[in-house]
């Protein structure tokens, strides 16, 4: 059966991601800002940003004055980012999600899917496609690009 493409909307993004949710378990939804930990790391030196330093061209006197950012580029330095939630049914816990190996996935709790844009912030066409004299979709579409 063809089914017939039609606009429905757009969903705007701020977050370089998007949550598909039945609005039924919103009840649940834990708003927290975004854990994570990240810094730069040569063999066992880590240099934690916001504890060890509070911006990438900060000079670091331990290193004869290099900045986070000339270590990167210069020597065997490597940035890190760890997310401390893994995926529970919150803001941090969806970065988490969206911070996996495939970008897109489901909470912890199986409640909301959660899945990264291709190009991070915008407004993103959603189409819904209809049986014929359908008013209701049987499938939507989300275009990131």
């Amino acid at each position: 059966m063809k089914l017939e493409k039609r606009l429905i909307g757009e969903v705007p993004v701020d977050s370089g991601q998007i949550m598909i949710v039945d609005p039924c378990y919103l009840d649940r939804w834990e708003a927290n800002e975004y854990q994570y930990r990240t810094g730069l790391k040569k063999g066992k030196k880590v240099y934690e940003y916001r504890k060890d330093f509070d911006s990438w061209e900060q000079a670091l006197l331990s290193e004869g004055g290099k900045t986070p950012n000339q270590l990167v580029a210069d020597d065997d330095w490597e940035c890190f980012t760890e997310h401390l939630d893994g995926g529970d049914f919150s803001y941090s816990g969806v970065c988490g999600v969206t911070h996996r190996k495939n970008s897109a996935g489901m909470t912890d709790n199986g409640l909301a899917l959660a899945s990264s844009t291709l190009w991070g912030d915008g407004c993103y066409n959603v189409y819904g496609y209809y049986e014929k004299g359908s008013d209701r979709p049987s499938r939507i579409e989300i275009i990131f690009e």
